[in-house]
């Protein structure tokens, strides 16, 4: 009875008004004294409650002296409630008609409850007329599977970020199965970002489609792993210049005026073109576009190996949390 209680209290009941309904599915017809000594409603109370379930429509008395109580069978009061919501909303949509409404897009809600972050998702794969960028969990994708299915076949392009397994009908889903401290380790080495963002790019998700994304999440100035914390995590995007900034002071301490003379180049390029230029395939034209020859590196900054591991350590602090 405690479930159909709470239910009833959502649908506007007291919580008074909704125990006593259920007192009298289990004894009807019953008197106002009986219904008070079966709750813990006061016998001072219990007629304006009773009173109150009539004028709802949830029961109905019968006789004077003493006046006894029948609820409203459940079958009659789900059809009553139906009706009534039903009747409630077609008013509320005709109203709404006739009230103009200014709809501007906003970039950020602050939404609490989980009920009311649902609303609003599915409220926005429904208005969504060209693309979807969403990201969340299994449980979120069950719920909204109807709208983004119909979203789907309004021909939306759909993109799924999750680390659960998702249905691949409902759009194109990229897993990275790693959290916000495994994606930044892989991402600070090139070998294991290489071999990230060639899996990336096997599931659709190449360097131009990535870029795409930047644009559409208004990231163009960030790093794409910001671009991918920020959509999966909801972590602050960090700008590109912030970001080298931050590393610049970091590493100044771990290499000779040399080599951070070589690294400070690098991340002037980077600034500009993002990860794209932090690649190990881009360290010989760097070398070049620095020194102009390999040898002129060598003398300036050690020998190929050496090389190459400053270009690949100095790429530690680079991702470091900001």
């Amino acid at each position: 009875m405690k479930k159909i209680q709470d239910i009833l209290i959502d649908f506007g009941l007291t919580s008074n008004a909704a125990k006593a309904y259920t007192a009298l599915l289990k004894k009807n017809p019953s008197t106002g004294y009986e219904i008070s000594t079966q709750t813990d409603i006061p016998r001072s109370a219990i007629y304006n409650v009773l009173n109150k379930l009539v004028a709802l429509g949830f029961a109905n008395s019968v006789g004077e002296s003493p006046k006894k109580y029948l609820p409203l069978p459940p079958s009659a009061l789900l059809e009553y409630l139906s009706q009534s919501h039903k009747d409630k909303l077609n008013n509320l949509e005709d109203a709404f008609k006739n009230v103009e409404i200014e709809d501007k897009f906003t970039d950020f809600w602050h939404l609490h409850g989980y009920r009311n972050i649902m609303l609003k998702m599915k409220e926005l794969i429904n208005n969504a007329n060209k693309k979807i960028i969403i990201s969340g969990w299994k449980r979120e994708f069950s719920e909204c599977k109807k709208q983004l299915m119909s979203a789907k076949k309004r021909g939306v392009r759909c993109t799924i970020f999750s680390f659960t397994e998702v249905d691949e009908k409902l759009g194109k889903v990229v897993s990275y199965k790693l959290d916000e401290d495994e994606l930044r380790k892989e991402w600070s080495n090139p070998d294991t970002r290489e071999k990230l963002l060639d899996g990336l790019s096997s599931r659709g998700f190449g360097e131009a489609q990535l870029k795409e994304i930047q644009k559409m999440t208004n990231n163009q100035y960030s790093d794409i792993f910001d671009v991918l914390a920020y959509i999966a995590y909801a972590k602050r995007p960090v700008l590109r210049e912030e970001r080298s900034q931050m590393a610049k002071r970091s590493v100044e301490k771990h290499f000779n005026d040399k080599q951070l003379e070589f690294v400070n180049f690098i991340l002037s390029k980077y600034e500009v073109d993002g990860v794209w230029e932090l690649g190990i395939e881009k360290l010989n034209s760097m070398i070049t576009l620095k020194y102009g020859t390999p040898q002129k590196a060598k003398q300036e900054i050690g020998q190929a190996k050496e090389i190459r591991q400053l270009f690949s350590d100095f790429q530690q602090y680079l991702y470091k949390t900001a």
